[in-house]
């Protein structure tokens, strides 16, 4: 027997479930996977991934993909797309997706000073070294791995090539020059009632326009919560052209009117403090800029999703989109990328504190001023 460093490692689902297990200083990996991690989805290999200790990083390990499907990695705000056989190098608080961004892990790590280190050969292998992996890869998941390796993995804002868009020939309200569709109804179109028929729902528009309507988010997640929108379709961001550029500064130009208007009647701090943005991969068809106090008091901000959706990079300052559009024309996210920022452990926006739950974080928001 002998002495040596070791860290205790911690994969926490979003169930609550740890999974726990020790590396040693001895450079022995430990491999998991599907089964070790109670993961029932078969895009997960039995050996996803295998860990193992750096030699001058006390607090980190590294982990490897070894299983056929990209796993996905989220540190410091940061998302990655991690192929088979790429390595990353995990910290305190970091995420691991098994599969892209799906089956997200929180690390948990814990230094421990000395072990006991048994030799190699007397150990008995968690998994059979030699195991094979069933070939049970439908064509639509070689597919999605396929798409997922070719995508841009940093979650940056990067132009590609011209939107290519059908033009309707009916125009009107019933059509649109930037996605060709009609104004169908469907939960994704419910806000193109407001554009097309803003009197009509006095109850929640606060101002239209000839170019604009205003109206209060049906599901606010904080006290003050409204969606600035063009009159025209405009089915989201990615549709947005340098021809638009007018239109989003005046957009912006209504936000912050709002804001001031409401920061004047307004006596609680938090709910002064605003932020003004769009949302990376927006949930509802047609263009709509947030504006949204930042006390975050809403019976309606119920999930993980829903507060990383606006204190995470995954909500867009608006002022940065514009500078995006003016100068490269049009805007474009990795969706996979900024999907797992979706996932991204609870933290506080302010002072970066950790929580496992919303109740416990919304308990705190109030208190840190």
């Amino acid at each position: 027997l002998t002495k040596g460093r070791a860290m205790e490692v911690a994969l926490e689902a979003q169930s609550g479930e740890e999974h726990r297990f020790t590396l040693h200083s001895d450079g022995r990996a430990v491999t998991r996977g599907r089964v070790a991690l109670g993961v029932k989805d078969a895009r997960c290999s039995r050996r996803q991934f295998e860990f193992s200790l750096l030699p001058r990083a006390p607090a980190q390990v590294q982990v490897r993909v070894t299983g056929v499907n990209p796993s996905g990695h989220v540190a410091g705000g940061e998302a990655k797309l991690l192929p088979s056989g790429a390595t990353a190098v995990l910290a305190d608080g970091d995420m691991l997706c098994a599969v892209g961004s799906d089956l997200p892990f929180t690390v948990h790590l814990k230094p421990l000073e000395e072990c006991t280190l048994v030799p190699l050969e007397k150990l008995k292998e968690e998994e059979p070294a030699k195991r094979l992996e069933p070939q049970k890869a439908k064509v639509e998941e070689v597919t999605t791995v396929q798409r997922l390796l070719q995508t841009t993995l940093a979650p940056v804002v990067k132009p590609v090539g011209p939107v290519e868009v059908a033009e309707s020939k009916r125009g009107g309200a019933t059509g649109d020059k930037h996605t060709g569709e009609g104004c169908g109804g469907g939960p994704l179109r419910a806000l193109l009632s407001y554009i097309d028929h803003p009197e009509q729902h006095s109850d929640s528009v606060v101002f239209f326009d000839g170019e604009l309507v205003v109206i209060h988010d049906k599901y606010p997640k904080a006290k003050h919560h409204l969606l600035v929108m063009p009159r025209r379709h405009i089915n989201s961001i990615a549709n947005l052209t340098r021809d638009d550029v007018p239109l989003v500064e005046a957009m912006i130009a209504r936000a912050n009117q709002l804001v001031s208007d409401l920061q004047k009647d307004e006596l609680n701090q938090l709910a002064t403090r605003f932020r003004v943005g769009f949302h990376r991969v927006p949930s509802m068809q047609q263009v709509h800029l947030h504006v949204i106090s930042q006390d975050f008091d809403s019976p309606a901000l119920k999930t993980a999703k829903h507060w990383n959706s606006f204190t995470t990079e995954f909500f867009v300052e608006a002022a940065d989109l514009l500078a995006t559009l003016k100068s490269e024309g049009l805007v474009r996210f990795d969706k996979a990328a900024s999907e797992l920022l979706l996932k991204s452990p609870l933290a506080c926006c302010r002072c970066s504190a950790t929580f496992k739950n919303m109740p416990a974080l919304k308990a705190h928001v109030p208190k840190c001023c």
